[in-house]
């Protein structure tokens, strides 16, 4: 929560793990949230990250499976 009461806000939720925190933070104090936020949005549907599964259709699936025969 940004201390200083003439700064304007936005509002963040954040979710994880069955958890949710809600708070208001200036440009300045969510600047690391939004350079995370920048950071996954760039990542592709199909690119793997470090802890991240990649997702698939079920129709993906049986074309790599076609294709591996």
């Amino acid at each position: 929560m940004c201390r200083d009461p003439t700064r304007t806000t936005d509002r963040y939720k954040i979710q994880t793990g069955g958890r949710t925190v809600t708070t208001d933070l200036c440009d300045q104090d969510a600047a690391p949230i939004v350079e995370l936020m920048e950071k996954i949005k760039k990542v592709s549907p199909g690119q793997k990250t470090r802890g991240m599964a990649r997702v698939a259709t079920m129709e993906e699936i049986e074309a790599l499976k076609k294709a591996r025969k």
